[in-house]
């Protein structure tokens, strides 16, 4: 795993990507809020058919919308939207017929929308279904740490199925697994001058402890059984930084303690090392004391994934393509088109790239090619690729070459996904997360 932009650049998307069935005018930047999240915050939402259109000005439009469903508002049977400009950098406009949903915003006592505010009538319709009970028992396959309502985290089984829910407040940015696979860590993003760190027992869901971590946080790697040795990673980027510079601490119950600061703009954390890469090298910083040495002349790199016996470095960039550094020499070996790389073991190497994915052996020989597996954050479990994909759960085989659909989760605000070896025995309660939104007011 490795880490290289902060998540509030992330998560910026274009808002087409949300807005369903328009036409935009231009590039829109919108930051994705997952529906469920808007409604129990009370946000008013609308769902119903365009019968009406009017122009308000040379590139602007009124919309009158049959009420189908009216969410935290009483709307009528008809509701009349102003949608700006056309022109502006937000705007769309609707058909008449068209189903549409939008959540709403009350100007000069009129409702309005814009593009960002859009959203499929489908997905409308799914952040209001009740998330399903969690089964309260079984082996803890993958952690899918995000935004859930009332909950951040799910433990799911092999099949995508939800055995518990990890209550707390705010956003998993990212997880990792304790060695032992009994305990985890899990990065929560707040509005705070600071992020938490939580240590969560895997075997009941609850939060042991938890400590503080520098707001730039972008990378967590947990290295002892109990969860109490604990190293972050962070990028910020500032006027006299502007290419970015990489802290490394060590995460106490008081004070993070600083064992690096160096410049770079990607990093991974590894078991007792963090490997960190700035527009001309690969640095090698020792978690036990700090020290910082190059490890290789590497310009630009985009992705850092140690190999999980702790032997290799697989590095990638856009001009330079995928190589692999042997860490006890230095060496620079083997060559692939550039991709983002993952060890499936101590001797193969997942690319994924533009295209289908390919898998190297530990010099980079071409072992076989795969089908297409275009996800967001991805876990290896054994000889299976997990990967998420909207609400979708899909799975890579790597020895077969076949990809599946796992299964659908509850909610699309999943930003990390974790595998847990050992699949350790989970507990608790049967019981869906506090806090589903229910908030429906009918049309008078």
């Amino acid at each position: 795993m490795h880490f290289r932009l902060p998540l509030a650049v992330t998560l910026i998307l274009v808002a087409a990507t949300t807005a369903v069935g328009v036409d935009q005018a231009g590039a829109c930047s919108c930051a994705p809020l997952d529906p469920r999240d808007r409604l129990a915050e009370g946000d008013p939402a609308v769902l119903g058919e365009v019968v009406a259109r009017r122009a308000i000005d040379p590139a602007g439009y009124e919309y009158t919308v049959r009420v189908e469903d009216a969410f935290n508002a009483t709307l009528g049977a008809e509701i009349v939207i102003d949608a700006g400009s056309m022109s502006a950098a937000c705007g769309f406009t609707w058909r008449v017929g068209q189903r549409v949903g939008a959540f709403l915003h009350r100007e000069a006592g009129e409702w309005t929308t814009n593009l960002c505010s859009l959203i499929a009538p489908a997905e409308l319709r799914r952040a209001l279904e009740p998330y399903p009970r969690a089964r309260g028992h079984g082996r803890v396959a993958l952690l899918a740490g995000g935004s859930f309502t009332k909950s951040r985290l799910m433990a799911l089984d092999r099949r995508g199925r939800v055995l518990g829910y990890g209550l707390g407040a705010g956003d998993v940015s990212d997880i990792s697994v304790c060695p032992g696979s009994r305990r985890s860590v899990e990065l929560v993003r707040s509005r705070a001058s600071t992020d938490v760190v939580a240590v969560r027992d895997l075997r009941t869901l609850r939060i042991v402890h938890s400590r503080r971590a520098p707001k730039d946080t972008g990378e967590l790697r947990c290295a002892n059984r109990a969860g109490t040795s604990l190293f972050a990673a962070g990028i910020r980027y500032t006027r006299a930084s502007p290419q970015g510079r990489v802290r490394v601490v060590r995460l106490t119950r008081r004070t993070p303690i600083v064992l690096a600061t160096v410049p770079g703009d990607t990093v991974a954390l590894a078991r007792g090392t963090a490997y960190v890469a700035d527009s001309t090298q690969i640095l090698e910083i020792d978690l036990s004391h700090g020290g910082v040495r190059s490890l290789a002349h590497f310009p630009n790199a985009g992705s850092l994934a140690p190999s999980p016996d702790g032997a290799r470095l697989a590095v990638s960039a856009a001009r330079h393509g995928v190589r692999v550094i042997e860490l006890a020499t230095g060496r620079v070996i083997g060559s692939a088109p550039a991709g983002q790389p993952l060890w499936s073991s101590p001797n193969r190497l997942l690319v994924r790239g533009v295209g289908r994915p390919r898998l190297y052996d530990s010099d980079l020989r071409p072992l076989r090619r795969l089908p297409t597996f275009r996800v967001g954050s991805q876990a290896l479990l054994g000889d299976l690729v997990f990967g998420v994909d909207g609400r979708r759960l899909v799975s890579l085989d790597l020895q077969r070459a076949r990809r599946a659909l796992v299964g659908l989760l509850p909610d699309q605000n999943t930003f990390a996904l974790e595998a847990v070896p050992g699949a350790p025995l989970l507990r608790t309660r049967r019981a869906a997360p506090a806090g589903t939104a229910r908030c429906r007011d009918q049309p008078s």
